[in-house]
């Protein structure tokens, strides 16, 4: 279990270990970590060090990590040791998330306007070579107030999340909870791929 103030100390730990590493508004991050509340940390913490975050699931295929590394150009990739096997290696930085230390001030940063990327999501690629499509604040924010509306979600609900990173309804899964005050509830990859398992989390966690 995490809290809304544990979170927010560890993305501004991470915000502030982006920016060390000389990550400036907008810069592109990677982040290829395993599913948990710290992989949320990693993304709040990207955005808020100014830099537009690039999902990677660490269990796609090689040479798809590879064209969208390679073709994102990220200035960091944010990695943990269980998936640092996965990354493929390049002329950017690497941070290990096991290492960020949460601290309670975030950094300023200066230059970010609602027009600003928030993140840059690949399309499957099934007509074609992968493309990455980039989604602004302003767009990311009018879609969560707009489903926080309809269909409603106030801060006694909980939500289930289940979607790889690499899919944009995650967006919806982790973010609109954190916007409406709720909990999120992170299903694991095992929980995901086998429908008892799912069954039984959706009824434990209520």
């Amino acid at each position: 279990h995490v809290t809304f103030g544990e979170l927010n100390r560890f993305a501004n730990g991470v915000a502030r270990r982006l920016i060390e590493e000389g990550v400036k508004p907008g810069d592109r991050v990677a982040v290829m970590v395993d599913r948990s509340p710290e992989m949320i940390g990693a993304l709040v913490g990207a955005m808020r060090s100014g830099a537009t975050y690039v999902p990677l699931d660490p269990e796609f295929p090689a040479d798809r990590l590879r064209m969208m590394l390679e073709d994102a150009e990220p200035a960091v990739a944010i990695l943990t040791p269980a998936t640092v096997e996965a990354a493929v290696e390049g002329p950017w930085k690497t941070l290990d998330l096991t290492t960020v230390e949460g601290t309670t001030s975030a950094p300023e940063v200066e230059g970010l306007t609602p027009e600003s990327l928030a993140y840059i999501i690949y399309t499957s690629g099934s007509t074609g070579t992968p493309k990455g499509v980039e989604i602004s604040h302003r767009a990311v924010v009018n879609f969560l107030i707009s489903m926080q509306q309809e269909p409603g979600l106030s801060a006694s609900d909980r939500l289930l999340a289940v979607t790889t990173l690499s899919f944009d309804i995650s967006v919806l899964e982790m973010f609109l909870p954190l916007l409406a005050g709720a909990t999120v509830v992170m299903a694991s990859g095992s929980d995901v791929k086998d429908g008892r398992r799912l069954a039984n989390l959706l009824e434990e966690e209520d």
